[in-house]
């Protein structure tokens, strides 16, 4: 019947997803990632230049390399419940001014962020980040009040970095751990200028550790 519905409506593949996690006909989400695996990390490292970061669906940053951390500010020195994605672009200045579309990434941000959310319901994680950004963001309130969904797909993305400059980058969103929706995030240069800029950018930062993780997360050092 659900099926029926899907194509009746002729729903998005997002919106047909959404459709079955509400009507609990969706596989049912585990705990949220508390470890690295080596294998993890040692993407993180060998992807440098390219910024990159391992993500939750709910856009909680629980690693990330040099490039990644940088990019914007020092993404460690945050307060740990600080780091997410979806926060740090509704409430964070640097993060927010980094963004020259916003009108096409802060829709999308709360559109995957409500699909995500509908397989975490009761989870009170999910709840905490949703009534922290509603209390924090009248742009977040206004869209999420839109009711839109969206999946997870390759972009074309333009971001202004404080340090690496004006960037076009492929943003790649590889999933880890679907069950636990962990996922590696990489913004790939779309162009030479930007792929010069984050190497120039890389150079700078080269003393810093290959990578860092959130200190509640248990990470391990490939060998």
């Amino acid at each position: 019947m659900l099926e029926a519905v899907a194509r009746v409506l002729r729903m998005t593949d997002a919106e047909r997803h959404h459709l079955f996690v509400l009507a609990d006909r969706a596989p049912a989400k585990l705990g949220p990632l508390s470890a690295l695996r080596p294998e993890h990390t040692a993407l993180l490292e060998q992807l440098l230049p390219f910024p990159a970061a391992v993500q939750t669906d709910a856009y909680e940053i629980v690693a990330s390399n040099r490039a990644y951390r940088f990019l914007f500010s020092d993404l460690d020195a945050l307060p740990v419940q600080d780091r997410n994605c979806a926060w740090l672009m509704f409430t964070d200045p640097v993060w927010r001014g980094s963004l020259p579309n916003e009108d096409l990434v802060l829709p999308e941000i709360v559109a995957r962020l409500r699909a995500h959310r509908a397989e975490h319901r009761g989870d009170p994680r999910w709840d905490e980040l949703v009534d922290r950004l509603l209390a924090h963001s009248a742009d977040f309130r206004e869209l999420w009040e839109a009711y839109e969904v969206a999946d997870d797909r390759p972009h074309l993305r333009e971001y202004d970095s404080p340090h690496a400059g004006h960037l076009t980058v492929h943003f790649q969103s590889l999933w880890l751990d679907p069950d636990r929706g962990s996922r590696l995030i990489v913004m790939v240069p779309a162009d030479e200028v930007s792929r010069e800029r984050l190497e120039r950018y890389s150079a700078l930062i080269e003393a810093a550790p290959s990578w860092t993780a959130r200190d509640d997360v248990e990470a391990s050092r490939a060998s």
